[in-house]
C-alpha cells in the first residue's frame, strides 16, 4: 500500500468581504484546505484536524465530510478569520483564536510505516499544540517525509518565537514551501533565496519559494528550478499556496516517492522537480479563479 498523507493543523471560517457590503462566512484553514485539494486530487489523504462546539463547527464538519475527510470533537470556538481582499485579490487575514479547538492538541496522530506529514500554519505556532507536534516531528521525521509550511500570519504570532521553531524545523522536514510573505515576515529584508539555502544546509530536503505571479522556484540539492505560474483571472488569491501544497504532494503520491528515499530521489531530479513544480502552479492558478478555498479536482487537472 502507498503512503497516506496525514495533515495535521486547523480549520477556520474565513468572513469575506460581501458584494452587498455585508460578510460571507466561508470554511478554510490552510491545512484543512491543503486535506480538501489532496483528497480532490485523488491523492490518499487523513486529516488529523478537530471540530468545535460552536456554531461554525456544524459548517466545518459540513464541509470535511464532503470529501470523505474525518475530525475529532473536542470542546471550544472554531478559529475565525476576518479577511480583508486588495485590488489584485491578494488576502489579509486578522484572526480570532482565543481558546480555539485547534490549538490544545494533547497528543499527535499515529503514523503508519508508509505514511508522509504534512503540517504548517496556525497548528505549528500556537500553543500548547505547537510543542506536542514539534516533539512529535523530532521523532517521526527520520523515518517518514514531512512536509511543512510555515503560512505564517504576523498578528497573531510571537514572531522572535515563530522565526526560532521555524529554524528548528528546518532541519527535521523533507519539503518545505515558502511564500516571499512568510520570508518577510520572519526575516524581514532576507532574500529568499538566502533564508532557503540556510536551510538546506541544516539538512532540509528541498526548499520551494512561492511570490504570487512570479515564478515559483526550489532551491534542492542540484540548485534552483524555476516554473512560470500560469496567468489567469484571479477571483482571490484564498488558499491558492495551500492547493500548492497539497498538487506537490499529490505529484509525489502519485509517483510512490513519498518515502524517505524516495523523496530524495525525486528531489536530486531537476526534471522531477520541475514537473512537480508545474503541476503545482497549474493547481493553485486554477484554485485563484474561484471564490474561497475551493481546489482543483483531479478531472480537472490530472497527474
Amino acid at each position: 500500500m502507498g503512503a497516506v498523507i496525514v495533515v495535521v493543523g486547523e480549520n477556520v471560517i474565513d468572513l469575506l468581504p460581501g458584494r452587498d457590503g455585508g460578510t460571507r462566512a466561508l470554511v478554510g484553514g490552510g491545512p484543512a484546505n491543503t486535506a480538501i485539494a489532496l483528497a480532490r486530487l485523488g491523492a490518499p489523504v487523513r486529516f488529523a484536524g478537530r471540530a468545535g462546539e460552536d456554531a461554525h463547527a456544524d459548517a466545518v464538519r459540513a464541509r470535511l465530510a464532503a470529501e470523505g475527510l474525518t475530525w475529532t470533537d473536542v470542546p471550544g470556538p472554531t478559529p475565525v478569520a476576518e479577511v480583508t481582499l486588495d485590488d489584485a485579490g491578494q488576502a489579509s487575514y486578522a484572526f480570532r483564536l482565543d481558546g480555539a479547538a485547534d490549538f490544545t492538541r494533547a497528543a499527535p496522530p499515529a503514523l503508519s510505516p508508509r505514511d508522509a506529514v504534512h503540517l504548517g500554519s496556525l497548528a505549528a505556532y500556537l500553543e500548547p499544540g505547537a510543542t506536542v507536534l514539534e516533539t512529535w516531528i523530532e521523532r517521526v521525521h527520520t523515518s517518514h517525509v514531512v512536509s511543512f509550511d510555515p503560512n505564517v500570519r504576523p498578528t497573531v504570532l510571537d514572531l522572535d518565537a515563530a522565526r526560532a521553531r521555524t529554524e528548528r524545523y528546518a532541519p527535521m522536514v523533507a519539503l518545505m514551501r515558502v511564500s516571499t510573505p512568510d520570508v518577510a515576515a520572519l526575516y524581514g529584508d532576507e532574500p529568499p533565496a538566502s533564508a532557503a539555502a540556510r536551510w538546506l544546509a541544516s539538512g532540509c530536503g528541498l526548499v520551494v519559494v512561492t511570490d504570487g505571479e512570479a515564478p515559483a522556484a526550489a532551491h534542492g540539492p542540484l540548485g534552483t528550478v524555476t516554473v512560470p505560474i500560469p496567468r489567469v483571472d484571479v477571483v482571490d488569491t484564498v488558499g491558492a499556496g495551500d492547493t500548492f501544497d497539497a498538487a506537490m504532494l499529490a505529484w509525489l503520491a502519485a509517483r510512490d516517492a513519498l518515502t524517505p528515499a524516495s523523496f530524495a530521489r525525486a528531489a536530486a531530479s531537476r526534471d522531477a522537480v520541475a514537473a512537480m513544480l508545474r503541476y503545482a502552479a497549474a493547481a493553485s492558478a486554477l484554485a485563484c479563479t474561484r471564490e474561497g478555498a475551493d481546489p482543483p479536482t483531479f478531472a480537472e487537472i490530472p497527474l
